[in-house]
């Protein structure tokens, strides 16, 4: 599948791809996460695990169906590539993990065998459909159809299997509970939620909360991705927790 291509000055800052050193920049296939939010798969495999050295040593790599993505063998060289998404390589072993880090990059943390099979997803939609449904979009463009009624909220997050999407446990947004900033100023920072506020009209909701160092947050509540109770359902830089 090919894809447009955009010059490195142009280039979305979280992709880190140095300014000079390559003239063109892979661009991202339409996919399950945004131009601003996503890796193409060729740049994770060239610039951050360095298994190339030229974009077409990456693409032989993936066209051979040697990496995966939540499971799922990926060919397209430009396949977008976001936050907590999986990425594992099963010849050499490897999985990682897409996360945000305090400098405003997508960074791949390593993980291990047992947790690439789960990935926490964030309710980003909510709707009662045909049949008594529940219909669920999460964050990663994945749609859910689950029987009955159900006590999930916009803002929770599902943790599901992988590569099969059953949902296996629920985290609510709500104060108490540890959410991961992904976005804005406090990019990449841990917090536990001590309040929400909600406003009437076009105004974002805000989480406030106090991270591991003791310090004051405020962010948006959009921006805030809830991770667990008392310790994080994913391991995290740093080892954080």
């Amino acid at each position: 599948m090919s894809c447009a291509h955009l010059k490195s000055l142009a280039a979305p800052k979280h992709l880190g791809i140095p300014r000079k050193s390559r003239y063109w920049a892979s661009k991202i296939s339409p996919g399950p996460h945004s131009f601003m939010s996503a890796i193409p798969l060729l740049n994770i495999i060239r610039d951050m695990l360095h298994y190339a050295d030229n974009a077409r040593e990456a693409k032989v790599i993936i066209h051979n169906g040697e990496v995966m993505v939540d499971g799922v063998t990926r060919k397209d060289h430009c396949f977008p590539v976001g936050i907590m998404d999986v990425v594992s390589i099963p010849t050499l072993g490897e999985n990682y993990r897409v996360l945000p880090s305090k400098k405003g990059k997508l960074v791949l943390h390593p993980i291990d065998e047992t947790e690439k099979n789960r990935k926490p997803c964030r309710i980003s939609a909510k709707l009662s459909v045909a049949g008594g449904k529940t219909q669920l979009g999460l964050h990663d463009g994945r749609s859910l159809h689950l029987e009955g009624e159900h006590s999930y909220r916009v803002g929770d997050t599902l943790v599901i299997e992988l590569p099969n999407q059953k949902p296996v446990a629920h985290i609510q947004f709500k104060p108490g509970k540890l959410g991961l900033i992904v976005h804005g100023a406090n990019v990449g920072r841990l917090i536990t939620v001590e309040e929400i506020k909600k406003f009437h009209g076009s105004q974002p909701s805000v989480a406030i909360g106090v991270d591991m160092d003791g310090h004051r947050i405020e962010t948006l509540m959009d921006y805030t991705f809830v991770v667990g109770d008392e310790k994080p359902v994913i391991s995290l830089p740093g080892g954080v927790p």
